[in-house]
């Protein structure tokens, strides 16, 4: 999708290599170039691209307030579990002394 974008000339410049995480997803960083009448807008544009077993959760994440996000994400902890663009899974129980 990238290179597609690039070839149209509609992405104009990378800021850094496009990221692969140990997750699945990938994020492209870049410049896009809108045209508006008789002159051109340079936009900053972050393309992020997750599994489909991960899609509601980077739908939630990337469209909530952050008010929303932060108590959806306080929630998940007070009953045991961490929730991030990734998904939702058990809080790791550390054995301390």
């Amino acid at each position: 999708m990238v290179s597609r974008l690039e070839s149209q000339n509609f992405l104009k410049e990378r800021l850094g290599s496009t990221r692969v995480s140990d997750k699945g997803s990938e994020m492209y960083m870049g410049v896009c170039k809108l045209s508006e009448s008789n002159y051109k807008l340079h936009r900053r544009i972050d393309i992020k691209v997750y599994p489909k077993d991960q899609f509601g959760f980077a739908l939630l994440y990337f469209t909530g307030s952050d008010y929303f996000n932060r108590s959806m994400r306080l929630f998940a902890e007070q009953k045991g579990y961490t929730l991030s663009d990734h998904g939702l899974a058990p809080v790791a129980k550390s054995s301390s002394k």
